[in-house]
Formats: C-alpha cells, structure tokens, sequence
C-alpha cells in the first residue's frame, strides 16, 4: 500500500509511506514501512513545500492508501499514474522500488527472526519492549514537578496565507503520580488559507518529540513509551488536525518545527536542566529544491532538494547547539550534502560553504552558528524555491540568554553579515513590512548567497577561569575560514567575477520568469553562467514580498 494522503495518516504530499503487512503461518502478523520523501509530487511548481497552496487540489498526486501490489506484483497502473503526474518520473520510479526492496528486505528479516526464535518469542519480545517502553516512560516522568507550563512561538508572516505570522502555543500538563504527561495545543488559531497547516500525523507526533527530547535517552521512542504522552488537539486548527480539503503541503517543516521548538523549550519553566533553547528552522536557501533543464543531458529536467547549508541547533544545560541541526523535524539525521556528489549529479556549482563567525545564539552555552555560502548554475537556467522562517523571529535563547540572527539569502552576499539593504541595488532601505508586494524583479551581479539560521543561547555568560574572557559573549568579528568550510573563490581555474555594465546584467528577450512565490517562501531565477570565460552573464532574482531582517 502507498500513502501520502493527510487525511488518511500521511504527512504530507512529498513524504510517500509504503506499507506491507507481513505474513506468517498464513496470519498477518506484522507490518514493514519505509517512508521516502521524493523529489516531486507533480504540484504545480516545482517543489515539494507549497506554502500557498491552499488545498490539497492545489498540491501534487494524493494517493489515500493505495494498494499498489497484490502477491508481490506491482499494479503497472498505479505506477504510471504516478510517473506521468511528476516532473522527474525516472527517479520517482527508482524510489518507489527502493521502497519496495526495502519493505521486502524487512519481510525477509522478519521471518528469519521467527524461523530462528519462534514466532511466539518474537511476539512476546515485542509485547515486552512495549512494556518496558511503558514503564521506563511512567518512571522519567515520575521524577518531573507537577505542574501546568506554557509556551508560545511564533512563525513569520506569509503575505496572503497568515500575514500576523502563525502563532504556536503548547501547554503540557505533568501529573508525576499517575507517570503521564498532557501536552495541549488547542489554544492555536484555525486552518490558514495556505499549505502551512500541519496534519494529524505531524501534530501528534512533534507534540511527543519535543517531551521524548527532555526525557533520558534511555526511555525507548516505542509505542509502549507514546502511551504515556497523550495529545489533546482540535480539528480545523492550524496547529491540530487539519480540516478537509485544506493544504498541508509544508506540514513537516515551518510552523512543525516550531511546534517542536515549543515543545522543547516549554520544559524551561521547570528550571535547570530541562528545557533547551529555541533551534533554526528548516527550509533556508541552503535547502531549497532546485530545478531546470540539465543542459549536459538534451535538456533533460530535473526537480530536487538539496542540503548544502542548514540551521544551527538551540543550546542546552551543559552542551552547546549542534552545529548540523538543520532543524527539529529532523534533529541532525539529513546528511549535510557533498559538494562533490552534488556538482556531479547537477549543473552547479558550490562556490563557498561555511560557519559564519559570531552568527551563534551567546549564553553559558550557545547556541550552533548559522551556515552560509554560495551557489549556481553553469549554463543554464535555474529556479530555487524555499520556504524560510525564522527571519521576523530569529530562534530564542532560555534563561538569561540572546537569541539567534535571522535566516534569510542575500544574493550579494559576500560570507552571510550584513543587514537587509544588501540585498537590493540602489540602497534601498526600506523596512521589510514596507516592501511586501513592491519589490518584483531585481538585477544581481552576484551568484545567490543563502544563509541559514543559527541556535539560540541558554544560560547567563560566565567566567570559565581566573582572567578568562566570559564564555558566551560576543567576541566581535571572525578572521579566516572555519574548519571543515568550502571556499572556492581564489581558485586560479576560477577568477573572480569582473564587474559588469548594466547592459551585460539586462535579461535578454524572451527569458523572463513566472513569479512563484510571495513572504517567506520566494524563488530565485538564476541565470547563466558563462564557462568559457568564467564570469557570469546573467542573473535574475524574481522575489515576491521578501521579508527580511530591517
């Protein structure tokens, strides 16, 4: 079966969850999944994260638990309704058989754990790990205050979808007796006209993640431990169980993660050492989806994310942020991808990849600096579109701590400082809440620069000995490259880029392209790069309403 339908239990639209059940004695005992997000849905752009998408009939194929096999033979009519609704139908397919592998190689292993244990031990282990789950769950909470705590982010703006931003509020209710904690988002405002909106499946599950990350990492994350942590949402909430049709394209990242973020940092008001501080979100420029038309293969399409920069983790008591956060949804399990792997599978290139020095969140222990860098396309054009939070409000530090900067992409960017008049030609300065809706079409004269956001501080600066500076203050600007950065830009096969005359920089005819983005979600069209004599010739921004730190 295959689903990625949220109002059947998906996610959301990109994430395709192959489910088969497991046969043993002829009884279906057990079920093996593989979930995989895929590159395209067949939405109509280019991506994956739709955040204007307002109902599912505006996002790509729903497939509401589909069977897609019966007697381990693929349905060929399932399959090509897929592959002719998507952009990049070859590895749409090749994906969805790498899930099949999968779900066949978990039957497989199932059955060589009954045939070499017996299906009853196998059944009473797992009825035991549930158990223990369970109990290991009810004994960690036991040893929490009791109390009711609350919490409150905020996502950014979105010009048209929630122009106030989105507010998320979690409550959680501790009852250390009965060994059970209530985490209660139903003070959250309803369904947005957006793809903002989280599903079932996301809501329940980050409302759990942000108590699991404030537990000891002894207590298993199985169905036994779920039990203790019990959910109370509202149906036609934003930040709850979404109302049919409305669009959850984005449900996995944004206001998700701030749902997780929340979840973390509500555990503050219990004092040292719970609690931690708030994390960048997920979908900076660093981690757009890009596509165009590959002009070493015919011209050939291609749609995919890419992961060459992301945000920093929040601090917490006795450790600082993790640097290869990316954000909460994920929590540091996406690769960071190679600059290799990803200038030999697309036409780019990675010009420089870095920590920003003094970007961390400052406090006793801080918060992980943000990522910045630069990147293009060689010969040819491309589209970049993301769909950025943290720009209006920056991650939160705890307890006597700064926050982080915001994340944003600045196509002049020369190694990520820098306010928001960078970003235009012209010194235009003006506020970002006074720019939505004005600001269509700028010429660049430099490659796009994304920046992601960093981790927010927790705990007042302190002395780490006699005559030390204070650990956690701001120690001005960094000199140099940090450890483990990219930096291509004095390559002698790769010359800086001359300056170029306003004519060089003008679109030529014919090669516009469609707007698609508006608020914090926008979209780069990138233009050529000219290999022959290393400069480029043409870049074009088409940005929609983008906000910006002022």
């Amino acid at each position: 079966y295959i689903n990625n339908c949220p109002y059947t239990g998906g996610t959301h639209h990109a994430d395709l969850i192959m489910a088969m059940p497991v046969f043993v004695g002829g009884k279906p005992l057990f079920w093996v999944v593989a979930l995989s997000h895929h590159a395209d849905t067949g939405a109509p752009a280019p991506s994956t994260y739709l955040p204007f998408a307002k109902n599912i009939f505006e996002e790509g194929m729903h497939f509401p638990a589909v069977r897609m096999a019966r007697n381990y033979k693929e349905k060929a009519d399932i399959l090509r309704i897929g592959a002719m609704r998507n952009r990049v139908p070859d590895l749409w397919m090749g994906d969805v058989r790498a899930q099949i592998g999968a779900c066949r190689t978990g039957e497989r292993r199932i059955m060589d754990l009954c045939e070499r244990y017996g299906t009853d031990t196998v059944l009473g282990f797992i009825k035991d790990w549930f158990d223990y789950g369970a109990r290991s769950a009810k004994a960690a909470i036991s040893r929490l205050p009791a109390g009711r705590y609350e919490y409150e982010t905020r996502h950014d703006p979105v010009p048209g979808v929630a122009d106030e931003g989105i507010p998320v509020h979690v409550a959680i209710e501790v009852d250390p007796i009965a060994g059970e904690i209530l985490v209660d988002v139903t003070n959250n405002i309803d369904c947005v006209p957006g793809g903002l909106n989280l599903s079932e499946n996301t809501c329940t599950g980050s409302c759990r993640i942000g108590v699991f990350n404030n537990l000891p990492e002894s207590v298993p994350h199985n169905e036994g431990a779920k039990s203790r942590v019990r959910v109370r949402m509202r149906e036609g909430s934003a930040i709850g169980k979404p109302k049919y049709p409305v669009g959850t394209s984005v449900a996995t990242t944004n206001v998700n993660d701030r749902l997780m973020v929340a979840g973390d940092a509500v555990f503050s008001g219990m004092g040292a050492p719970y609690g931690r501080a708030e994390s960048a979100g997920h979908l900076p420029a660093g981690v757009g989806v890009i596509s165009g038309a590959d002009p070493w293969k015919n011209g050939k399409g291609y749609v995919n994310q890419i992961f060459v920069g992301y945000g920093g983790g929040g601090a917490v008591h006795g450790h600082d942020g993790w640097l290869t956060f990316c954000g909460s949804a994920s929590a540091g399990l996406i690769q960071l991808d190679s600059v290799e792997m990803d200038e030999s599978m697309y036409p780019i290139v990675v010009e420089r990849r870095g920590v920003i020095p003094g970007s961390q969140g400052f406090g006793e222990f801080e918060g992980a600096p943000a990522m910045g860098g630069v990147f293009y396309p060689l010969d040819h054009d491309m589209t970049i579109i993301y769909a950025a939070d943290g720009t209006h409000t920056p991650p939160q530090g705890r307890a006597g701590r700064r926050r982080g900067r915001g994340q944003h992409l600045d196509p002049r960017d020369r190694g990520g400082e820098g306010g928001a008049a960078r970003l235009l030609r012209g010194g235009d300065r003006r506020r970002p809440e006074d720019r939505v809706h004005r600001l269509r079409r700028r010429r660049l004269r430099r490659p796009a620069g994304p920046r992601s956001g960093p981790g927010g501080g927790l705990g007042q600066p302190r002395l780490a000995g006699p005559g030390d500076r204070p650990r956690g203050l701001p120690r001005g600007p960094g000199s140099g490259r940090r450890p483990g950065s990219v930096d291509r830009r004095r390559r002698r096969d790769r010359p800086p880029a001359r300056r170029l005359s306003p004519a060089r920089t003008r679109p030529r005819a014919g090669s516009g392209a469609q707007l698609l983005g508006a608020g914090p979600a926008t979209v780069i069209f990138l233009g050529a790069f000219d290999q022959e004599r290393r400069r480029i010739l043409r870049i074009v921004c088409l940005v929609e309403g983008l906000l910006l730190p002022s």
